[in-house]
């Protein structure tokens, strides 16, 4: 008899997840992933993805970010994002760290900086293609001269 109850009692309890679970009500926001598909004249032409990290070097808080958001809406990879060993750069620099020069010149060219801001540092010990520091000059790069940037 007791084995009957439990049986019920699975049984009701069952009945009732699996009728809950195809609720339409229920409405899970999706994503936009086309940043995720966007791809940079580098990846086109060469198949690779390039892998960056963003740097603060100016102490604007948020820009980072901000800038995470432009590069990957442009193709690029952003690993990660975090503060630079201090906040006295005065100019953006872009660090090469591995592979083929021409992604540092890539991600020159999609900020504007001239390619003098580009320097070879190597590192096979980070698993990425180039380090940007951004410095006191970030409003002259490109995101804050297109005409759809909120950011001004």
């Amino acid at each position: 008899m007791l084995m009957l109850g439990l049986v019920v009692v699975v049984a009701g309890f069952s009945w009732s997840f699996l009728s809950k679970s195809g609720d339409s009500k229920v409405r899970i926001p999706r994503e936009d992933l086309s940043r995720l598909l966007a791809k940079s004249v580098y990846e086109s032409k060469t198949g690779h993805r390039i892998k960056v990290e963003i740097l603060n070097g100016c102490g604007i808080q948020g820009l980072a970010t901000r800038y995470s958001d432009y590069l990957r809406s442009a193709g690029v990879d952003v690993i990660s994002t975090g503060n630079a060993d201090n906040y006295h750069y005065e100019r953006t620099l872009i660090y090469h760290r591995r592979g083929d020069f021409s992604q540092a010149e890539e991600i020159a060219k999609l900020l504007g900086i001239p390619l003098t801001s580009v320097s070879e540092k190597p590192n096979p010990d980070l698993f990425l293609d180039e380090t940007i520091i951004l410095g006191e000059d970030y409003l002259d790069l490109k995101i804050y001269n297109k005409p759809d940037s909120n950011d001004r």
